[in-house]
């Protein structure tokens, strides 16, 4: 058998994805894959168990059997991550940075009807005000009309492989977005607005550090 190659690890980046809920960062599926395929450690940071859109221990263990690396999860209550805990999600992501200290960041965009979303996005961008370090914006499923991706990430082979990892939040199956038909247009739509044919998925860019 041949030898397996690994990356030096000065080109190996450390991920960070940020989620307010379990499944959220299952939205950038296609770029954690493709992250980690590439030699990069994946990291997950998310903020609730989704506790009033399902029982958030089953959630917990749909989140845990799909990621790609460890997940710290934080005790916030979801749908009022807007209301008064604000100190509390900055605090947790600052210590996570420490932590990990991530060359690469990936939160909630700001221009989102999910109002969990929009406070996640506040929080990271006050707790990474120090870091040296990309911050990327992505999309969901509540993500506005405002969301105005600069950057996409084409994901053609790992298409398939997005579609069977949601499939795996069983309990969130109900949901109109967890539809692959759904799945599929967000990204050929996107892979088309940057000129080109088949699957992208796309980020609104927030510092960039080489």
């Amino acid at each position: 058998m041949g030898e397996v190659l690994k990356l030096p690890p000065s080109i190996m980046k450390k991920i960070l994805c940020i989620g307010a809920h379990p499944d959220d960062c299952e939205s950038i599926y296609g770029t954690l894959r493709k992250h980690f395929d590439g030699g990069d450690s994946i990291n997950y940071l998310v903020l609730t168990l989704g506790g009033d859109s399902g029982n958030p221990e089953v959630r917990k263990k749909e989140q845990l059997e799909t990621a790609l690396g460890p997940v710290t999860f934080g005790a916030l209550k979801s749908a009022f991550l807007s209301n008064n805990s604000g100190r509390e999600a900055i605090a947790l992501i600052e210590k996570t940075i420490r932590d990990i200290q991530p060359d690469i960041v990936y939160t909630h965009t700001s221009n989102d009807r999910h109002q969990d979303h929009r406070a996640v996005n506040r929080a990271t961008l006050s707790a990474c005000r120090f870091l040296r370090g990309s911050i990327y914006f992505y999309e969901g499923y509540s993500s506005l009309k405002d969301f105005k991706p600069s950057k996409v990430i084409n994901i053609d082979n790992y298409i398939e492989q997005k579609l069977c990892v949601m499939h795996q939040f069983t309990s969130q199956q109900h949901k109109f977005y967890m539809d692959p038909e759904v799945i599929k247009s967000v990204a050929v739509f996107r892979a088309a607005q940057f000129g080109f044919k088949g699957y992208a998925e796309a980020f609104e860019v927030g510092s960039i550090v080489e």
